[in-house]
């Protein structure tokens, strides 16, 4: 009896033992990049930037990918622009000389994003899309990862999603070049955006706070809807240094708060940065509703630029860091110490894998720039 119960206690050591041994390696399979060999040789497990574990083809079977909305589609466009066969929005001749040709008279398959957004489940399936690239903007809630899990569910496509929240982005397209395949195209935008990054900081850290200005980000046709500082919206021009004068709460989702123009003539900002194609900066130079603002008064009223996408927000994803680059040398050009047309140059190459010329960018900051001297 006593042979058997020593056995038993034996067999039952043995089995915590591997339980516990299985637990542990559960945890570390869970951190986020992982990327583990799945059953089928066609596929791997990957850990996304918000923690699921998602089976998804092997990189050398990936090619049709769907980003459900344009921050999403900026993170694919960046690193593996051969993979995108439709885009969340349509680029239209205006965009021509800003983007791959390729990108021209895509279909569009719906976008999650934007106040209105449909994703077309039927064009998706019909597509033959293998893998659906998704994002949040900043650090997922259960709400992100249901939504995630259910798109995957209702659409039988695995859907993997990444944070466009600008300090987490360097993260981001590293997990997703890995999952593409293109870690060394990952590898040179990350170092890349780090360089901007580094130096937009190292100028603005040396501005003396009397020398910040205020600033008023104009949204909307009317130009009476803003973002405040602490919106992921704001966050170009709270690391250029200036001060959101916007006191409103911060909207979810496409933002917007709506402002008065009283609210504004107690704000009395010293800059307006204006959201590019909405008209709204021919408003608020001409309209004598904005002409007793101090901004208005001096000149200091400048549009966004949005080709490709906008330059500093819509979207409030990667395509922000030649933003930092614009704003920066708009507010301190002699501490940047660039020519910024050159800089946006190179960027565009970099970045959008396009040849600009100069006069490409000019067009770009006619109204973007104070007028040469």
């Amino acid at each position: 009896m006593q042979k058997h119960i020593k056995i038993l206690a034996l067999i039952l050591i043995i089995v915590l033992t591997f339980s516990l041994a299985a637990c542990s390696q559960g945890k570390e399979q869970g951190k986020t990049g992982d990327v583990a060999v799945s059953g089928n040789a066609n596929t791997v497990e990957f850990v996304d930037g918000i923690g699921r574990t998602v089976t998804i083809p092997t990189p050398e079977n990936l090619k049709r990918i769907y980003a459900d909305s344009t921050n999403s589609f900026v993170l694919m466009y960046i690193l593996a622009p051969d993979m995108i066969t439709a885009s969340p929005s349509k680029f239209t001749e205006d965009d021509a000389p800003y983007v791959l040709s390729d990108m021209i008279g895509l279909p569009s398959y719906g976008t999650i994003s934007g106040s209105n957004g449909v994703l077309d489940y039927e064009a998706i399936k019909a597509g033959d899309v293998q893998l659906i690239i998704s994002s949040v903007q900043g650090k997922a809630s259960d709400s992100d990862i249901e939504t995630a899990d259910k798109l995957q569910e209702q659409l039988d496509i695995p859907v993997i999603v990444f944070s466009t929240q600008l300090e987490q982005l360097p993260d981001s397209l590293t997990l997703l070049g890995k999952a593409l395949g293109h870690e060394k195209e990952a590898a040179k935008v990350v170092d890349y955006f780090n360089g901007i990054v580094e130096k937009v900081t190292s100028v603005v850290s040396k501005i003396p706070e009397d020398k910040r200005l205020t600033l008023y980000y104009a949204e909307a046709k009317d130009g009476l809807s803003t973002e405040p500082g602490n919106s992921n919206r704001s966050i170009v021009f709270n690391m250029c240094g200036t001060k959101n004068v916007a006191t409103v709460e911060a909207l979810s989702g496409f933002g917007q708060s709506a402002v008065s123009m009283e609210s504004l003539f107690s704000w009395n900002p010293e800059i307006i940065i204006v959201q590019g194609g909405t008209g709204a900066y021919d408003i608020i130079k001409k309209s004598a509703d904005w002409a007793s603002i101090s901004a208005v008064k001096k000149g200091h009223v400048y549009e966004m630029p949005n080709k490709p996408f906008g330059w500093a927000d819509r979207p409030p994803g990667a395509n922000r860091y030649i933003g930092l680059l614009w704003l920066a040398d708009l507010l301190y050009p002699d501490e940047m110490g660039i020519d910024f047309v050159d800089e946006a140059i190179d960027y565009y190459k970099v970045i959008y894998h396009v040849d600009v010329t100069r006069k490409d960018i000019e067009s770009l900051l006619v109204n973007s720039m104070p007028p040469s001297e």
